[in-house]
């Protein structure tokens, strides 16, 4: 059977940089799922600075549908519009923040956050307590890079986020990497992180891995 999962990017972004994107979760996927995405035109990227994201979030998910679409992930740890479209549209929706931190406070005991800016922190934290995982959110941190620099600057977010975990007072079971950006990265900072030591292994997840996973689960189930 196959399964089609539509990655909502809330953004207007290069065609380069859509088609990356969406590679990063086909990566993950299994082999009958089918990915594709949607990021906002000039347009919809006007409407949304206009206060009108959700508009423009529902229009490109309703084409997605038409194109056969099942599931959608909003390709943002914020999760934008995430209730708003989950209201108004028939097919399941979820956010990479909300996926990711679903599965941290089901399979750990504690987990922290690590993200790119430090004005994403108050936005995390609160859909940490809306979605009712706060009580194991032990902190959200950033690494001080906007996220479009990210891929000029891995070596520097690596180094950034190490010292953030060392710092950590308790250290947590789980990091969450709270940036679609920072994502991929998962690999090598659990190999920075190996070499240190904590009170208990860390482990580090790769957000991206666990919405792909979520939205083929909610698939499978229709």
């Amino acid at each position: 059977m196959s399964l089609h999962v539509n990655v909502l990017i809330p953004f207007l972004i290069p065609a380069w940089w859509k088609e990356l994107a969406v590679v990063r979760y086909r990566v993950h996927a299994g082999k009958d799922t089918i990915v594709s995405g949607i990021a906002l035109s000039k347009a919809q990227q006007e409407a949304a600075d206009a206060g009108r994201l959700v508009d423009a979030l529902l229009e490109n998910a309703r084409a997605a549908e038409c194109d056969g679409a099942m599931v959608h992930v909003i390709d943002s740890f914020g999760d934008r519009a995430m209730r708003e479209l989950s209201e108004r549209l028939e097919r399941p929706v979820t956010g990479v923040g909300h996926a990711a931190m679903h599965f941290a406070h089901a399979f750990s005991a504690s987990f922290s956050v690590i993200t790119s800016a430090t004005a994403a922190i108050d936005r995390i934290t609160r859909n940490a307590f809306e979605y009712g995982v706060s009580e194991r959110l032990l902190t959200c941190e950033a690494v001080g890079i906007p996220a479009a620099e990210i891929p000029d600057c891995r070596d520097d977010a690596i180094r950034r986020m190490a010292s953030i975990v060392r710092s950590m007072a308790p250290a947590p079971r789980m990091i969450v990497l709270g940036c679609t950006e920072l994502a991929e990265l998962a690999p090598r900072l659990r190999e920075e992180l190996s070499l240190e030591e904590f009170p208990h292994p860390i482990v580090v997840i790769n957000p991206l891995i666990v919405a792909i996973r979520w939205a083929e689960a909610a698939a499978l189930a229709l």
